[in-house]
């Protein structure tokens, strides 16, 4: 009886934890999470019902364990939520999942096991294995690029080329979309030379990106939250002296150390409206 006390408190708090991140989500960026507030409904729902049907709670905790972080991950890689809610709906719901798997066990629906390393090393294992699980499922379904990561079609409100592209100067690095009929987007520095937005590629040679806009110049910029459609145009294959000196300042206002391997193999694109 104690345990399933618990266990429904568990419930309870998942529930409440899930709706007071959306509506903080609501009230501060102004994001309606639907799937969240029905996900809390659910969880309040199955806390309600875990002192009498257990076993069946259980099973329905240990799949929403899974389904839930999974679909916060995919609202992450599509540029729809902050990091902050795949990362809490996955620690949430490995306690979850934990207790779930707990109250099998005492119900007598999953064989017990001794030891408290074997314990700890299975529930570290399975976590990790979750982990990999749900990144892996989720990638297909990414949109913007996640540092090093690559992405497909950008997510944001596309806005007309602007006529100046001094507001860039204050974002270090940019997305940039290439191949509209598949699309295929990146992470990128750039610079601002004679008031044209200019975007480098390191090794350029070996850069997809690079080689789609020679084949095709057709580019989306996003910096912030808006897109800009625009084509590029190859102007270099060995930038690395010309930007040296901008590729410095840049990372001196980011408070970083300019980093000399960036320069070999430099191309540098040239930014302007769609002709």
């Amino acid at each position: 009886m104690i345990l399933k006390q618990r266990f429904h408190t568990v419930l309870l708090i998942a529930s409440i934890a899930v709706a007071s991140v959306a509506a903080l989500e609501y009230l501060f960026l102004d994001e309606l999470l639907v799937p969240a507030f029905v996900g809390s409904a659910l969880l309040l729902l199955l806390s309600w019902a875990a002192r009498t049907w257990t076993r069946p709670v259980a099973g329905v905790s240990i799949f929403l364990s899974f389904a839930l972080p999974l679909g916060a991950l995919i609202g992450f890689l599509r540029g729809e939520l902050v990091l902050a809610i795949p990362i809490f709906d996955f620690l949430l719901f490995s306690w979850v999942f934990a207790n779930a798997v707990h109250t099998l066990r005492s119900e007598g629906a999953v064989p017990k096991k001794r030891g408290l390393v074997f314990r700890s090393a299975r529930t570290a294992g399975l976590m990790a294995v979750a982990a990999i699980v749900l990144l892996a499922a989720a990638y297909p379904f990414r949109a913007d690029p996640i540092a090093m990561l690559p992405g497909k079609q950008l997510s944001g409100e596309e806005k007309a080329y602007p006529a100046d592209w001094a507001f860039a100067q204050e974002s270090l690095t940019l997305k940039i979309e290439t191949n509209p009929d598949d699309p295929h987007s990146v992470t990128t520095l750039h610079f601002i030379i004679d008031d044209k937005l200019h975007i480098p590629a390191q090794n350029g040679h070996t850069k997809e990106w690079a080689s789609i806009v020679v084949a095709d110049p057709r580019v989306r910029i996003k910096i912030g939250d808006d897109i800009f459609p625009a084509q590029a145009t190859l102007v270099s294959k060995d930038a690395g002296e010309m930007i040296r000196p901008l590729a410095v300042e840049r990372f001196r206002q980011a408070g970083r150390e300019f980093p000399e391997e960036l320069l070999p193999d430099m191309w540098l694109f040239e930014i302007s409206p769609r002709g």
